[in-house]
């Protein structure tokens, strides 16, 4: 069964700049989003879904946080409920992954079918990887990660990942 996140909101009503969900352990690699935020402005809304994983919780990326001097004030959530990760991916402009290897990134497709401008590490090796393009979002250069996140954040109104999304994911093209 397809996923059925709450109804996206369009890009001009989108509250969050940038969603991240992951768990907390370091292969998700927050410090390079932490590193790239000393460089973006300061009243950017971030927003970090997470939940503990290999003995790694949120005091742990509070404490990343402290070390890298963010200087945007993130709002950290922690083991929420799924309908309220697809709530947050519905309000947000755009999505980042920041780990170097993984699966299938469910997060990654769960923010495309909510309309969110997608980033995954250029150099990642993620199944969702496929999914970038220029409707969707962008490939990260890990050397210029700010200006980066910052296109992909301002350039999310003109992007559509949720027909992307539905035209090219989901049951149908899975089994076809």
């Amino acid at each position: 069964q397809d996923p059925e996140p709450a109804p996206p909101l369009p890009a001009e009503h989108r509250a969050i700049d940038l969603l991240v969900v992951s768990n907390w352990a370091p292969f998700k690699r927050h410090w390079d989003l932490f590193n790239a935020l000393r460089d973006m402005p300061a009243d950017l809304r971030i927003v970090l879904v997470g939940q503990p994983e290999s003995g790694y919780g949120m005091d742990d990326i509070r404490e990343l946080m402290r070390l890298y001097r963010v200087p945007q004030q993130i709002e950290l959530r922690q083991s929420i409920p799924l309908d309220e990760v697809h709530r947050l991916q519905s309000r947000s402009k755009a999505s980042a992954v920041f780990s170097r290897r993984e699966g299938q990134c469910i997060a990654a497709v769960e923010a495309l079918v909510a309309g969110a401008s997608l980033g995954l590490r250029r150099d990642a090796m993620i199944g969702s990887a496929a999914y970038i393009n220029e409707q969707t979002g962008l490939l990260l250069d890990p050397a210029h990660m700010a200006r980066d996140l910052m296109r992909l954040i301002q350039g999310a109104s003109s992007r559509d990942p949720r027909r992307w999304a539905v035209g090219h994911l989901g049951r149908v093209q899975a089994t076809a």
